[in-house]
């Protein structure tokens, strides 16, 4: 297309549209942040979640939202196993290693897989998250996802925008 003079300085003055993106970090847990009471259904779906994005990665076909939906649940339980006991953390930190492996083999170039080491640990982290779902409120739930993410992040969710 040719444009003339006018054209050509308006579309120069014109500013950008504003792209808004919105992150929401819980995404994978929005079941029970909106839920009063958890049903025995609704944590079953929640677990399945968090195992089916563990299968996805060890068998090679899992994606961002997969290794997204691991780490946001691992930085919550985190965040819930500190309130627990200090063992539970120490029991956890294997899987927050295994996690950050992956992530820095994907920095590398290479593919979204887990390495020999990893297996167990994110099992274990997988039992627990299991366990632990099962004896919460959706309100801690929801207060340990926010600090997960404001530890991640540096910077604080706004509870109306995101949940």
């Amino acid at each position: 297309m040719i444009f003339n003079r006018a054209q050509r300085r308006s579309a120069a003055r014109r500013k950008p549209e504003k792209v808004r993106r919105q992150v929401n970090p819980a995404a994978a847990l929005n079941p029970i942040l909106f839920s009063t009471t958890l049903e025995p259904s609704e944590t079953v779906v929640l677990k399945l979640h968090v195992r089916e994005a563990f299968e996805a990665i060890r068998t090679g076909t899992g994606t961002k939202d997969d290794f997204d939906n691991l780490v946001i649940s691992y930085n919550a339980w985190q965040v819930l196993a500190e309130n627990i006991d200090t063992i539970l953390c120490e029991r956890l930190l294997p899987a927050g290693l295994a996690l950050m492996r992956a992530k820095e083999r994907v920095l590398a170039g290479k593919a979204l897989l887990w390495d020999g080491r990893a297996i167990e640990p994110m099992q274990e982290f997988m039992d627990i998250y299991d366990t632990i779902l099962d004896n919460i409120s959706p309100k801690q739930v929801q207060d340990a996802i926010l600090e997960g993410y404001r530890r991640q992040t540096g910077h604080k969710l706004n509870k109306r925008r995101y949940l």
